[in-house]
């Protein structure tokens, strides 16, 4: 379902009730504010989620509880300052945006513990990383730090990353 560029502002809970076969959803460039609880509640068969690209600050703690599918999810370009632990409990996500948002606080050490299955991480713009944030990122293949502000990193932050081929470090 493409809803790319429509300057949505709001989407009812309901919308999306009874599209349990929805396998993706672009609902990047519009002017969302929020993901409310129960949004997706009933879209358990979603593989690919966009919501880069609008004006997202808060999203619920189990905005993502029932996307026991999803492989990819698309949150770059919007207003996000801090992330709650709970939205990255989806262990079949293996693509990841979070860059161009404004998360200056630190991230906990087991915040992405449980993304075991993910192979591309973006981080861009402003993030504080402990050690052994990405200890369970095994599969990762690309990683992305760019626009960081890292003058220094932990001592063996990538030594867990076996698979990693593209790390970008530029623009800190």
């Amino acid at each position: 379902l493409n809803l790319f560029s429509k300057s949505i502002n709001l989407v009812n809970v309901s919308a999306f009730q009874g599209c349990t076969s929805l396998r993706s959803l672009y609902l990047s460039f519009n002017d969302l504010t929020s993901i409310p609880s129960g949004l997706f509640e009933e879209t358990s068969a979603l593989w690919t989620l966009d919501l880069s690209y609008n004006k997202i600050s808060s999203i619920a703690s189990d905005a993502f509880v029932n996307l026991h599918s999803l492989s990819s999810l698309y949150l770059a370009s919007n207003k996000l300052t801090m992330l709650p632990e709970e939205i990255f409990n989806i262990t079949t996500l293996s693509f990841l945006t979070l860059d161009s948002n404004e998360i200056v606080s630190s991230v906990p050490q087991q915040f992405f513990q449980k993304l075991t299955e993910l192979m591309y991480l973006s981080l861009d713009t402003a993030m504080l990383l402990p050690a052994g944030i990405f200890d369970k990122l095994t599969k990762l293949t690309t990683l992305s730090l760019d626009g960081n502000g890292l003058t220094s990193l932990p001592m063996g932050i990538f030594d867990k990353l076996s698979n990693l081929e593209d790390l970008d470090l530029s623009f800190n």
